[in-house]
């Protein structure tokens, strides 16, 4: 029977007893944790595939100088820019993705509306 004091106010010291890993050195807060990084991992995935979905279904009217595909590509680049600051700080395994996504996003929002861009947009 191991079992170890987790020093946590909200607990007032409870004891905690461990049967499947004896002597593991993990907290019960650590094995939350752990779950916790495995949802985030998964909703990253989730995500980045939906984003990837909407701009190959917006790609032709960005061809054809569509104004509501520019919005629509526009918004969905901010939300992925969200989403990778998101994963810069709070998601540890994936900082470098964080990162790249985040300038990957700002050169798109850069190139999709600046002074050419906008000079094609109303153009069309």
């Amino acid at each position: 029977d191991q079992s170890m004091t987790i020093p946590d106010r909200r607990l007032h010291g409870t004891r905690v007893t461990s049967r499947s890993q004896p002597n593991s050195g993990q907290s019960l807060l650590a094995i939350f944790n752990a779950d916790l990084r495995a949802s985030v991992g998964l909703l990253s995935i989730i995500v980045v595939l939906v984003l990837g979905l909407i701009y190959l279904a917006v790609a032709k009217g960005l061809f054809d100088g569509n104004n509501f595909s520019r919005l629509l590509v526009g918004i969905v680049t901010v939300v992925g820019l969200l989403f990778a600051i998101f994963q810069l700080i709070f998601v540890s395994g994936a900082r470098w993705n964080g990162l790249f996504s985040a300038i990957f996003s700002l050169i798109i929002l850069a190139l999709l509306f600046s002074r050419k861009a906008t000079l094609f947009f109303t153009a069309r």
